[in-house]
């Protein structure tokens, strides 16, 4: 039969694990800051490169949850309109939005 650890011995999670476990903390506590702040002035897209059907590889933010996602957007319409999808993983994974350009 096994032997379970002494009460007072040090729980330690392999190193791989507790990485995984102290990012997935730092993006919940940056996405909490974030939440509910003015949108006005605030750095909705990042880190967007231009690529032969538009812009990819960037992230976009919910400025309603704090939540940041991948993103790619489209330039439409002359330049008048965006189409900008924001998703996780694939951007089969996502939702979309057109923005038009104020006049």
């Amino acid at each position: 039969m096994p032997q379970l650890p002494a009460r007072n011995t040090a729980f330690r999670l392999p190193g791989a694990l507790a990485l995984a476990l102290a990012l997935a903390l730092a993006v919940s506590a940056a996405a909490h800051a974030l939440k509910d702040q003015p949108v006005l002035g605030m750095e909705i897209l990042k880190g967007l490169h231009k690529g032969d059907d538009g812009w990819d590889g960037g992230t976009i933010l919910d400025p309603n949850n704090g939540k940041t996602y991948r993103s790619q957007l489209r330039v439409v319409d002359g330049g008048n309109k965006i189409e900008v999808r924001g998703y996780i993983g694939i951007p089969l994974l996502g939702r979309s939005q057109s923005w038009l350009r104020e006049q």
